[in-house]
């Protein structure tokens, strides 16, 4: 049945992720050419392209992923904020970065991010809130006084 198939599809591609990305990405395509909507292929896709470095297609399907399931929009939007930051588009990664942010406000690694995203893009106010909320969620955090530090000296700039 095709239900079958994709069960058996999606245990071939998982498995194969890291071993045969090749066999992996082809195994969540054909999946996706049985149903449409299923979420494990797209995220599987999503995962095999940001390994690879091929942002553009990563960032298409996890934009595609916040429309077919808004319930995890966050991890989306996080992992679009890496994908821009990796291919050096830091002021549209800082926008998806707070896009994360603002969907899972507790979360301490897209509030470190963000902070680091802050620091470098020059928002100093937003990157002292986040990093205040970071120090809240997260107090052990190593990185709260190098953040506190940088964002100090971004102040002294101004």
């Amino acid at each position: 049945t095709a239900e079958a198939k994709v069960t058996l599809l999606l245990k071939r591609g998982l498995s194969n992720i890291i071993d045969d990305p090749e066999v992996a990405e082809q195994c969540f395509l054909d999946v996706i050419t049985l149903d449409a909507h299923n979420l494990s292929s797209y995220e599987g896709l999503s995962r095999i392209y940001l390994a690879k470095k091929q942002f553009h297609e990563a960032i298409e399907i996890l934009e595609f992923l916040v429309k077919l399931n808004p319930a995890s929009a966050g991890r989306y939007f996080f992992d679009i904020s890496e994908a821009l930051y990796g291919s050096g588009d830091i002021a549209r990664a800082w926008h998806y970065a707070t896009k994360a942010v603002t969907a899972e406000p507790s979360n301490p690694k897209y509030l470190d991010f963000s902070v680091e995203l802050a620091i470098l893009g020059k928002h100093g106010r937003e990157g002292e809130r986040y990093l205040t909320r970071l120090s809240e969620v997260n107090p052990e955090n190593a990185k709260v006084e190098e953040f506190r530090t940088r964002l100090n000296a971004l102040k002294n700039e101004e």
